[in-house]
């Protein structure tokens, strides 16, 4: 596994722009090979963006992600959509990444603080050991970045005067 490039402290504030103005950071469920837990969790960051060299230079600076071509298209639009870039990272590369930008970070704050102190599980001959109490704090975090990440308005209006 490719390890965090050091960052210099440029670098750091402009990835945590990055992050928090074109970025989602959350936790991903999967189904489980596990017969004890239905879920599998792990930490995501991912930033879209038309401009595959913006993301290029990005993972050249971190050293981490993996880069693809994100083929879920708008169902509205006039066709003439331009193809949309996505930076991937994924576990503890995600985790050290937040890590490194958290002082910068503004608008996602709270959903970094949520992946940091997310419980990872370990793994011992290949299967991650875990126990209910574990498993239900794992889910308490999915949802409640599940609910930050949440679409729309949230929590109703609010006038501003």
């Amino acid at each position: 596994m490719r390890v965090l490039n050091n960052l210099i402290e440029t670098e750091k504030a402009y990835i945590a722009g990055f992050i928090d103005g074109e970025g989602c950071i959350r936790i991903e469920k999967r189904k489980s090979s596990s017969k004890l837990y239905e879920f599998d969790f792990e930490a995501w960051v991912i930033v879209t963006n038309t401009n595959s060299q913006v993301l290029e230079e990005l993972k050249s600076i971190t050293g981490v992600g993996i880069i693809y071509i994100y083929k879920k298209l708008p169902k509205s639009g006039n066709g003439k959509w331009r193809p949309c870039h996505r930076w991937q990272i994924v576990g503890m590369q995600a985790k050290d990444l937040l890590r490194a930008i958290y002082p910068y970070l503004k608008i996602k704050k709270t959903q970094t603080d949520a992946v940091l102190n997310f419980p990872c599980s370990v793994k011992l001959g290949g299967h991650k050991m875990r126990n209910l109490q574990f498993y239900n704090e794992q889910m308490q975090v999915f949802l409640q970045i599940k609910d930050l990440n949440r679409r729309g308005i949230q929590g109703g209006i609010k006038w501003i005067n």
